[in-house]
């Protein structure tokens, strides 16, 4: 029996290493995933829009959803905002009835979201951003979400309707809201696309600084792709709680895209107790295996 006892203590040791370790580890996995058949019929984004001065919005909110009641819309809560500036700073733009929400579009259903410019009146200029929190991806999981190269950003553009195909005017890119140096932030992804096509990013990439708003006008412009302020490297995010898309148009009549599929890989680390009870329960069960052997 001492023999049994000598060596079950370094066994116990490794195991516990082990086991441990294994808890600890991490690596890229798909923690958000949007796009499938979630509406039955089109439902619009959930609130009103203010107008005032040329200018109407959708105010910025990370607690009320855009995203259509769970009664009619089956997919994760989506937030965000959306701003529409009329150039002319006179008539009032509107965003398009039944075509600001989610579209059915038999198993391909897609964020659909359209805006048109006053008769006679100047261009519009059309901004949103449509984010996912962490609570409502990476299967719900409160640990610490981060970036690396094996971290893979894809959003898939079926219509995409502007004056212009400039990355000044009309583009697409990844957000996130990131922890850097102990503060939270919203980011901007270099990687851009300005038509329609399937957007990637396939690495942990360059990132902007975004300010995001409360107030009237939440949405500011998104620094032009290659500006030096692109100079974030994803893997300094200490965690991310919020993962979306930014979108920009600027159009004289009606401005109108139409994103079909969302997706995320992302690296998340277990909260220490999460890990350390996983390795503990498998550690356990190892033991319980070995000490039978031992008899």
């Amino acid at each position: 029996m001492r023999h049994a006892n000598t060596n079950r203590s370094p066994l116990l040791a490794v195991l516990c290493a082990g086991m441990l370790g294994a808890a600890a580890s991490a690596q890229a996995s798909l923690v958000l995933s949007w796009g499938g058949d979630y509406v039955s019929t089109y439902q619009g984004v959930v609130g009103t829009p203010t107008s005032s001065g040329g200018a109407s919005v959708w105010a910025y909110s990370d607690t009320v959803a855009k995203s259509p009641d769970a009664s009619v819309y089956s997919g994760p809560k989506f937030y965000g905002a959306f701003s529409l500036i009329n150039a002319s700073g006179a008539g009032v733009p509107t965003f398009d009835a039944n075509r600001f929400g989610v579209a059915n579009a038999a198993g391909t259903d897609g964020l659909r979201f359209g805006a048109s410019a006053m008769p006679g009146e100047g261009a519009i200029t059309m901004r949103g951003l449509v984010f996912f929190k962490k609570e409502d991806f990476a299967n719900g999981s409160s640990g610490t979400v981060t970036l690396d190269n094996d971290t893979v950003f894809s959003l898939n553009v079926t219509s995409s309707l502007s004056n212009s195909t400039s990355p000044n005017v009309r583009r697409y890119q990844f957000a996130v809201e990131a922890l850097v140096g102990g503060v939270w932030g919203w980011y901007i992804s270099n990687d851009y696309s300005s038509g329609t096509t399937t957007l990637t990013l396939s690495d942990a990439g360059v990132w902007a600084p975004y300010i995001v708003s409360t107030g009237a006008t939440p949405l500011e412009a998104a620094p032009t792709p290659g500006n030096a302020a692109y100079s974030v490297a994803g893997s300094l995010f200490e965690d991310i709680r919020s993962v979306g898309y930014y979108f920009n148009y600027r159009q004289d009549g009606t401005a109108a895209n139409f994103v079909t599929q969302f997706k995320v890989e992302a690296t998340v680390v277990p909260e220490p107790g999460v890990a350390v009870l996983g390795g503990a329960g498998a550690l356990a069960l190892l033991l319980r295996r070995h000490a039978r052997k031992m008899r």
